[in-house]
């Protein structure tokens, strides 16, 4: 039986009509999308602004093409050094009104990250008290987190101290700094809790155990004793014990604020699409040459002409495997075969199927042994559907 595909050999076939094949035989269609001519559709629809309106008039996207300015249009200058205010056309996402995007949307509902609540005030502006998530936090008695705290200042572990403080603190919920501490002195700890006078970044704030936000001073652990252990420390360190407990009062550990940061004054509350001072300039990416050590191109542009020339002996072709080349082109036609053949075998393959790949009686895709040429008699499903075994064999 000869090879073919659902009964009519490759080729053999009438051949198909033009009318039915080709593109561009029919008439044109509403959208004249494939009409032969520009049309309200075309891909290669002419220019036909100007330009020459304000931002947001519709004709910015000739200038585009030109490689002008993709907010005002204008040529010279590109969208993140325009001067003018930026322009959104498109539709906002959650009240479907034109003008403006979701993220400055007067109808979208303000959420504090700080309270985390719906309400009438930004972040920036809250005043409530940081929500803080200890759901991973493990649940255990007030005497059992005593117990790992001890453990861990027996151990002089620090990390662990701070974590058993955690669990500490959501057993009971009431306890501060400074009872802490005092309760640490009475056991014998060998760790302390020190109030140290430092400057916090600007997105962040000291929270307190109860989540008073804004506290003076940063919390601090420290082992064996209360005495400042570096010179860098002085300016930060109490003054001595009754200080440091005057300041755990005031104490907390940073945490974010979860407020916008302006990267073009640095100010907290707006990014830098909103910041209403003048653009500050961003240098570019500095591009530097290493064969003539000039700036504004690299190595592939340079004119120079490498001052080695390339070793071509530590150059092996992965082609053929010989040195001195790495061009197919330039491979030897019978050292290329003699590779491929040999990488092949490494690879366990072979040219075609190989020898036992689908020869009946050597594998289990021909079960029956049948000539593999037999179209129909050597199929991979000669034998009977797996179910159908199963179930002769008593279910599955």
């Amino acid at each position: 039986m000869t090879d073919n595909w659902q009964g009519n050999a490759w080729g053999s076939g009438p051949a198909t009509t033009p009318a039915n094949d080709q593109w561009n035989s029919g008439p044109a269609d509403a959208t004249d999308w494939n009409d032969g001519g520009a049309g309200i559709n075309s891909f290669d629809d002419p220019p036909t602004a100007d330009d020459t309106g304000p931002p947001g008039d519709g004709d910015e996207g000739t200038a585009r093409a030109r490689g002008g300015c993709f907010n005002c249009g204008e040529e010279g200058h590109n969208k993140a050094d325009c001067t003018k205010p930026r322009v959104f056309t498109g539709t906002c996402r959650t009240c479907n009104q034109e003008g403006h995007r979701a993220s400055d949307c007067p109808s979208k509902p303000k959420f504090c990250k700080q309270c985390m609540t719906e309400n009438d005030h930004d972040t920036i502006d809250c005043k409530n008290k940081k929500v803080v998530d200890n759901s991973s936090i493990p649940e255990v008695s007030e005497k059992e987190a005593w117990a790992m705290v001890m453990a861990a200042s027996d151990d002089l572990d620090v990390d662990d101290f701070k974590e058993a403080v955690k669990i500490l603190s959501k057993a009971n919920p009431d306890l501060t700094y400074v009872q802490i501490e005092k309760e640490l002195r009475k056991r014998g700890s060998k760790i302390f809790l020190i109030g140290l006078k430092k400057e916090v970044a600007v997105a962040y704030t000291n929270v307190s155990l109860q989540g008073d936000i804004n506290k003076t001073y940063t919390l601090g652990v420290f082992t064996k004793t209360d005495s400042c252990p570096r010179p860098i420390l002085m300016p930060a360190w109490p003054k001595g014990p009754e200080d440091n407990l005057a300041r755990l009062e005031h104490t907390g550990l940073p945490m974010e604020r979860g407020i916008q940061i302006c990267n073009n004054c640095g100010e907290p509350g707006h990014l830098r699409k909103d910041c209403e001072q003048e653009r500050a300039p961003v240098e570019a990416k500095k591009i530097s040459c290493v064969l003539c050590d000039q700036d504004g191109h690299r190595a592939r542009d340079c004119s120079r002409e490498c001052p080695e020339e390339k070793n071509w002996d530590k150059v092996t072709c992965r082609h053929c495997g010989e040195t001195g080349h790495a061009s197919e082109s330039r491979c030897n036609p019978e050292k290329k075969a003699a590779f491929q053949a040999a990488k092949a075998a490494e690879e366990g393959a072979d040219d075609g199927f190989g020898s036992n790949a689908i020869t009946g009686g050597n594998d289990e895709w021909n079960a029956s042994g049948n000539d593999t040429n037999n179209a129909g008699s050597a199929t991979w499903d000669t034998g009977p559907e797996p179910k159908q075994q199963a179930i002769t064999a008593g279910g599955w």
